[in-house]
């Protein structure tokens, strides 16, 4: 029962992490301001790659919080 749930948790954080990657990668092709002015400068470069893939990986935390308030077994009783 617990390695099904590591599991869930595991996919929904990686999936989370995916797609921030993918959704920042195009947000820093069409505006760059967005991580250079709207975010602190904590990764120490200018480079829309760089900063869209380390703020796409800071969004793990949204994978864990939905693989953990997501249940692991349908709404119904089978019949």
């Amino acid at each position: 029962m617990y390695a099904v749930f590591f599991t869930i948790i595991l996919l929904c954080v990686d999936a989370a992490i995916l797609y921030g990657i993918f959704h920042d990668q195009v947000t820093a092709r069409l505006c760059v301001e967005y991580f250079t002015i709207g975010h602190p400068n904590i990764f120490g470069t200018d480079n829309p790659t760089v900063l869209a893939i380390a703020w796409g990986i800071c969004t793990w935390w949204v994978g864990f919080y939905l693989a953990c308030h997501c249940p692991c077994r349908p709404p119904w009783e089978p019949s």
